[in-house]
């Protein structure tokens, strides 16, 4: 679905861009360049209100489509307002009993290899 949404956005974008630079404006924009003339003279009498139709039509689908992806992105996303889950209470008497007994117990043999071979290389 999200897929056939972007697929239709870039494709009203992509059109939407054409239309808008086929229209004649104040230098006639790209068909009176392209054809050698007006877009009415090629195209009929009709064609600039046409153009004009069809640019509205594309502007209405951009936005709604503009709109329903963000829509889509918003609900994906998790919400800055919603209650996060309640954390789980961290038991220091136990970890300070753990570090406790860590200190208390004896060093491994190979720490007290690595100790003895430092020293005598100083």
């Amino acid at each position: 679905m999200i897929l056939l949404l972007v697929g239709l956005h870039v494709f009203v974008c992509i059109f939407l861009i054409a239309v808008i630079l086929l229209q004649a404006g104040r230098g006639q924009g790209l068909s009176w360049g392209t054809f050698g003339g007006t877009p009415q003279s090629i195209l009929g009498t009709k064609t600039a209100s046409f153009l004009t139709k069809l640019t509205t039509a594309c502007a209405i689908i951009f936005l709604f489509s503009c709109i329903a992806l963000n829509v889509i992105e918003t609900h994906k996303a998790r919400s800055l307002l919603q209650p996060t889950k309640a954390l789980s209470q961290v038991d220091i008497q136990k970890i300070k009993a753990a570090l406790e007994e860590a200190q208390k117990a004896e060093p491994p043999q190979a720490a007290v290899q690595d100790a003895k071979k430092d020293s005598a290389s100083s």
